[in-house]
């Protein structure tokens, strides 16, 4: 079974129409990016199914998904993490991220504009050569993951200024395979280089040229990847 994570300002609806195997499980909630409610609903999923899980996370849903990984080794046969971070923002011990004060600039125009925002930050996942993949997202798919949700959108801006799973990550055993954009400049490629040189069944696969979400705009590359197709 493959248990799917989104990201930020997002719903379950960016995998539905991309990838539409009856193994998949795709993770939504109200209460998104509650670890307490995920866990709950990662342990039910697992037991009902006794084939191999495969665990991917999407952005911030990576960095939850390394929470599971390292909280639920035994439930955990392979963990699949793209564009996604062991740290969000920067500081004093850690480059590969962006500068807190970017978040928490976009929290604030949450509060004031928050369907303007979430766009703006759509429009951010692509790379300048996604340009036709952005006006696709924008009007198609960004319309069924925006939210007038604020609460839920903060929450998850605090959760990406505060965690830092640093600490996890050299503990995680897991075969892991990392997906990321060679011009993602949400998260950049060196969060990428760092969770490969630290997870130590860790293998990353980079995409030329594409931005922050490569499992649109390279739909076809990502999906051999995650189901060894």
């Amino acid at each position: 079974m493959f248990f799917f994570i989104h990201g930020w300002a997002s719903t379950s609806n960016v995998w539905s129409n991309l990838f539409n195997q009856t193994d998949c499980y795709f993770y939504d909630s109200a209460t998104y990016p509650s670890y307490q409610e995920l866990s709950k609903t990662f342990l039910e999923a697992t037991n009902k199914s006794a084939v191999p899980h495969i665990l991917v996370g999407w952005s911030l849903g990576g960095m939850l998904a390394l929470q599971l990984a390292f909280d639920f080794p035994e439930r955990i046969n392979k963990l699949i993490l793209i564009s996604s971070t062991a740290k969000f923002t920067t500081n004093d011990t850690y480059t590969a991220g962006l500068h807190p004060i970017i978040v928490k600039n976009l929290a604030k125009k949450i509060k004031t504009e928050p369907v303007t925002a979430q766009e703006n930050f759509y429009k951010l996942m692509f790379s300048r050569s996604e340009h036709h993949n952005c006006s696709e997202f924008l009007a198609n798919t960004a319309e069924t993951i925006v939210t007038q949700n604020t609460a839920k959108l903060q929450n998850g801006l605090q959760y990406l200024l505060d965690t830092d799973l640093r600490p996890l990550v050299s503990s995680i055993h897991i075969q892991t395979h990392i997906i990321h954009g060679s011009d993602d400049e949400i998260c950049p490629l060196s969060a990428a280089q760092y969770l490969t040189n630290t997870i130590d069944q860790s293998k990353l696969s980079i995409i030329q040229g594409a931005g922050h979400i490569p499992f649109y705009t390279q739909k076809d590359i990502c999906k051999k990847i995650i189901f060894n197709m």
